[in-house]
């Protein structure tokens, strides 16, 4: 075998493992960046899920507090007809 074939065998051993090593540094950060989107997506999950309860949690105090206003103000038109209909 010559320097040449020997030379040539060399660079081809060093190309495959090049290849095998940069695809399995792909796969690597590949896997790491879909784990890293999965986490961002949970989290930004979280904080949504957080806000909108608390946006919720408000909605639900208005509409109680609303619907006090507008039971005091029904017992209130009540007693105005009650009161007009004794002074008739």
């Amino acid at each position: 075998m010559s320097g040449v074939d020997g030379l040539v065998e060399a660079v081809s051993a060093g190309i495959g493992a090049a290849a095998i090593v940069g695809g399995a540094s792909r796969r690597f950060w590949t896997r790491r960046e879909t784990r890293q989107q999965a986490a961002f997506r949970t989290a930004v999950q979280q904080v949504v899920d957080e806000s909108i309860a608390d946006v919720i949690a408000r909605q639900t105090q208005f509409e109680r507090r609303q619907g006090q206003h507008l039971d005091r103000q029904d017992r209130a038109i009540a007693e105005l007809r009650k009161a007009m209909d004794r002074r008739r």
